[in-house]
């Protein structure tokens, strides 16, 4: 496409095996709903596939009848989920293997490019055998590799979190491009605290908090042997599963809170750092939390630790600190003393969040999908 196409003139398929939903309280729920509500901020014009198997079947049967009687559409978008597409039921049994799979091969087939984004490599994982017992392995494992026999029939496009993840993928033959495409953000109107505030300095974590992929510990070592405040905003359900692996470690200065989507704007506002320490885990090698570009939307600074993709992005793009587990609390109580360092990352992040919004991720699809579709030679 010319730099000077217009995408008001794009016609688009975007599909999601599942409901979209506008209050979702995980990345899984919230980028779908972001996703397609930038496509159309952007005046892309959108056909929805979504929603419940009936629901998905008649949007199917018009999309392609239109196909049929000449409608053009520049490319398919598809936001997968975290289960199988034969999963996607609100009662996980199998009942339409065959649904979406066929659907998009017709747009293969019908020289519509299809571009999918394949959010999760868990189950490639042992930790996966942790998450679930071997009889419901028996069914998802088998079927995430049938996913993935009929994505190689189709997709063009395949969209990762971070290439990274391209190294524990199964296999990318018949896939002609591998790209990645983080998260995005608002880019919100926040009131932050005064960097020369007197107050302990306060930090944020919002996500998992279930071990051992989103283990908690080492933040909160570190912050014990610091004057800081923490405040960890996770799901009530994990929290009330998982808090005994905490509870010797919580101390006054730690506050556990239940917040989602518009509500985190508070936390975010009262927040000098967003702390994401791990300890080393393959699969937080490649994965990208969308809390990072969440933090840049709310000109949020980031620590976090290195040997993982989190790391590489905060280090490259310069939103914040890479550090070690042992140099943590050295690093908080140093910015805790003197908050000018703090306050130049909250400034470039002011300058720069646009950079990472939404409507640029949906930009870039755009951008790229359009130019496979006027330039598309034989599949």
């Amino acid at each position: 496409m010319s730099q000077g196409h217009s995408f008001q003139d794009l016609s688009i398929i975007f599909h999601h095996p599942g409901p979209i939903v506008s209050n979702g309280t995980s990345g899984s729920q919230v980028r779908p709903f972001q996703i397609l509500k930038a496509f159309k901020t952007l005046g892309v014009n959108v056909d929805l596939v979504a929603g419940s198997q009936s629901e998905r079947r008649r949007a199917i049967n018009r999309i392609k009848q239109a196909v049929r009687e000449g409608k053009h559409y520049d490319f398919v978008y598809c936001e997968n989920r975290t289960i199988p597409f034969a999963m996607t039921e609100s009662h996980r049994l199998p009942t339409h293997p065959f649904l979406d799979h066929l659907f998009l091969d017709f747009c293969h087939r019908q020289r519509i490019p299809v571009s999918l984004y394949y959010r999760d490599i868990f189950w490639r994982f042992p930790a996966y055998k942790s998450m679930l017992p071997w009889v419901g392995r028996l069914v998802t494992i088998p079927l995430y590799w049938y996913d993935w026999l009929f994505h190689q029939r189709y997709v063009h496009t395949l969209y990762l979190p971070s290439l990274g993840m391209r190294h524990s993928l199964p296999s990318t033959k018949g896939m002609n491009r591998i790209a990645d495409l983080p998260p995005g953000s608002a880019a919100h109107l926040v009131k932050k605290v005064s960097a020369d505030s007197k107050e302990a300095l306060s930090l944020l974590y919002v996500g998992g908090v279930e071990p051992p992929t989103y283990d908690l510990r080492p933040i909160l070592n570190a912050v014990n042997q610091t004057s800081c405040r923490l405040t960890v905003c996770c799901r009530e359900a994990e929290w009330e599963r998982f808090s005994h692996f905490y509870q010797t470690l919580i101390s006054h200065r730690t506050e556990i809170v239940h917040l989602a989507g518009d509500e985190l704007k508070q936390l975010y506002e009262r927040s000098d750092l967003m702390i994401m320490l791990r300890n080393p885990n393959p699969y937080l090698d490649f994965a990208v939390p969308v809390k990072i570009f969440e933090s840049i939307g709310y000109e949020t600074p980031i620590m976090t630790t290195g040997n993982s993709e989190a790391g590489r992005i905060v280090h490259e793009s310069g939103l914040g600190w890479v550090t070690s587990l042992i140099e943590a609390p050295n690093l908080l109580t140093r910015l805790a003393k003197d908050r000018t360092e703090l306050q130049g990352i909250t400034n470039k992040l002011r300058e720069r969040k646009c950079l990472h919004t939404w409507e640029a991720r949906a930009a870039q699809i755009c951008r790229e999908m359009s130019d496979i579709s006027i330039n598309m030679g034989p599949f």
